[in-house]
């Protein structure tokens, strides 16, 4: 089978990690298979994929929108379609999934679009929400990847499928030497616990709500973020440490994974932290809630309490006091943190894991292929 994968932007993110893994594992499988994506990034986010899995740039597939440009990359995509003849043409990311949906060059009922974050779309890309959903039927499949967008999806006319994220094995070495493994160590031999963050420095993170909530656990907690860089506000135990490639190989020396955003699908980093085995405490937005075990909340209402327990850890409402009590109680509470670590585990070698995720996919790939 010839996939073709095409993403907006290729710089790293939650989108394009599944787009990796989606592409790895097909190319492990013997497929032919391809990603397609615009300058924006640099194709960074594909430095760690099997070389065999072609990358084709297009030069003028951007996120903004310009009626001319995305004129030029409608045909762009039109002429790769035409040319590489895709069995599957699998769309990531608003923008290309618009412009994909709308491309010459290949039967539109093999065509796979999956949403990554239905409430991004709502919010962050309101400019192209009513294009979307004009464009809902001319594909073989959407996928959503939480059943709380699911959910939403259909109840706005879409016939979603539910297909959750996966990750691999968390996993990679550091340099002897490495500076912020160095801090994150120092930090653990003077009795510290060590919070977790790994989010950029944009909307729709909250790394503002951790940098006051630090202030809170002086003392007794060292917060370390990957992502951005210090300001001079920041307090003595809040560790901004820039972007650092590989940032799953810092997870081993993490106690708890932190998460505070606006607006989530299913969000690679903590699917990346249940599977290095860390309880989290993270914003009770999206598809967080499910993910976390709190599947009776109602998806139109706020967490029902300040801070919610669960079996991984903490749902919190996007307040500091919210997550300062949450990483507070996980820092004092060594028996409930390991145990929320094991569960989150287990969590992700059950339902969470790249396999998992390659196989349902290959499922639907053949499915959507093989109709008439």
């Amino acid at each position: 089978m010839r996939i073709l994968h095409l993403i907006t932007r290729s710089e790293p993110g939650g989108g394009q990690t599944i787009a990796s893994i989606l592409a790895g594992g097909a190319g492990s499988a013997g497929h032919e298979v391809a990603i397609a994506y615009g300058p924006e990034g640099n194709g960074e986010a594909w430095a760690n994929l099997d070389p065999a899995i072609e990358r084709i740039l297009l030069p003028n597939l951007r996120r903004s929108i310009s009626p001319a440009r995305d004129l030029r990359a409608l045909g762009e995509i039109s002429r790769l379609c035409a040319s590489w003849k895709p069995d599957i043409l699998h769309l990531h990311t608003s923008k290309a999934a618009a412009l994909g949906r709308l491309a010459g060059g290949i039967d539109r009922r093999r065509i796979v679009y999956t949403m990554h974050g239905y409430d991004q779309l709502k919010t962050a890309n309101r400019k192209l929400l009513h294009i979307d959903k004009a464009l809902r039927k001319r594909c073989g499949a959407v996928v959503a990847v939480s059943r709380r967008d699911r959910d939403a999806m259909n109840r706005d006319g879409y016939e979603a499928l539910y297909i959750p994220n996966g990750v691999g094995e968390s996993s990679g070495s550091l340099k002897l030497g490495n500076p912020a493994a160095k801090a994150m160590r120092a930090a653990r031999s003077k009795g510290m616990t060590i919070a977790l963050a790994v989010a950029r420095d944009a909307p729709p993170k909250r790394v503002d709500i951790l940098r006051v909530a630090a202030r809170m656990l002086e003392g007794y907690v060292e917060i370390f973020w990957i992502g951005g860089l210090p300001t001079p506000q920041d307090p003595p135990n809040f560790n901004a440490m820039g972007a650092l490639p590989n940032a799953t190989a810092y997870l081993g020396l993490a106690d708890i994974f932190l998460l505070a955003s606006e607006h989530e699908g299913m969000p690679v980093s903590l699917l990346e932290a249940f599977s290095a085995g860390l309880p989290v405490v993270a914003s009770g937005v999206g598809g967080i809630p499910e993910l976390l075990g709190l599947t009776a909340l109602d998806p139109e209402r706020a967490l029902p309490e300040r801070t919610v327990k669960t079996p991984y850890g903490y749902i919190v409402r996007n307040e500091v006091i919210a997550f300062a009590d949450a990483i507070a109680d996980l820092a004092s509470n060594h028996r409930f943190r390991e145990e929320a670590g094991k569960e989150a585990r287990l969590a992700w070698q059950r339902e969470y894991s790249a396999a998992l995720m390659v196989e349902r996919y290959g499922a639907l790939y053949d499915r959507i292929r093989d109709q008439r």
